[in-house]
């Protein structure tokens, strides 16, 4: 059940927030406060707007999002950069799992819609 663009557990629904990222000019994932990732194939990935590491080992980094966590694991994991604002790792990426995650999904998820 919605209500005003939110649904019962609390959560933003995806059309209220593209309703008011395109209303203020900001990205939808700004509006929706979650991470934005860019992986340049299974080697390298830039990642914004995290909470902070958790675990960092050359095969297993794991890192805090504002949706939940990003579990990566591999071989010769390497940060490269750090700042408040993002994280760039390298290495040889394995696999990489999303846990915990809350709020809204992206196209391709079981009965949710398409931002």
């Amino acid at each position: 059940m919605r209500s005003h663009g939110v649904d019962v557990a609390g959560r933003r629904s995806i059309p209220g927030a593209r309703r008011i990222s395109d209303a203020l000019g900001v990205p939808i994932d700004v509006a929706l406060n979650m991470p934005r990732m860019s992986f340049e194939g299974n080697a390298r990935l830039v990642l914004d707007n995290h909470r902070g590491l958790v675990e960092y080992t050359p095969g297993h980094l794991q890192i805090n999002t504002p949706a939940g966590q990003l579990d990566i694991t591999g071989r010769r994991l390497r940060i490269r950069g750090i700042s408040r604002e993002q994280i760039v790792a390298d290495g040889w990426f394995d696999r990489v799992e999303f846990s915990g995650w809350v709020g809204n999904s992206t196209a391709g998820s079981a009965g949710q819609e398409a931002p």
